[in-house]
């Protein structure tokens, strides 16, 4: 039992970073770098997993028992908060071209362009940190079911 949740840290971002590179390579046609956008996915999502989802996870686990609920509610929790530092530190103090070409960033500033492309790419992810949060609960924490006759 106590090799379920290092395992879950580790491979729980795997399979919902390869859904989301697969399925946003081919609606941007963008086919030939699918192997690159998955592994640095893969990174970024297991590096915010060790660096905030253990500390969560040793956080909540001392106060109570870890649910479902936790563990997806914690996923979009962490997609938020990294999405958030774009809301409050924009990128670059210059221009920068955006998302669906509009500006982004104009002198330091977020234009309500960046704001709008900021919220859906916050949406997104946070859709991604809670299919996160889910395969590290059906990893880590879901009870295991033994069989009649198993003992």
């Amino acid at each position: 039992m106590k090799w379920r949740v290092p395992a879950g840290f580790l491979l729980a971002p795997i399979l919902p970073c390869a859904i989301l590179e697969i399925t946003a390579s081919a609606f941007i046609n963008q086919q030939p770098s699918i192997r690159f956008g998955t592994i640095a996915l893969i990174l970024v999502s297991e590096a915010l997993s060790l660096l905030v989802g253990v500390p969560l996870y040793f956080l909540l686990r001392r106060y109570r028992s870890i649910s479902l609920v936790d563990c997806v509610l914690s996923g979009v929790a962490i997609a938020v908060l990294v999405n958030a530092t774009v809301l409050v530190f924009p990128s670059s103090p210059g221009y920068s071209a955006g998302d669906h070409g509009g500006a982004t960033v104009v002198n330091g500033h977020l234009t309500t362009h960046g704001f709008i492309s900021a919220l859906v790419a916050t949406a997104a992810q946070s859709l991604l940190g809670a299919a996160i949060g889910l395969c590290f609960w059906v990893i880590a924490i879901r009870p295991l079911r033994r069989h009649d006759g198993d003992e």
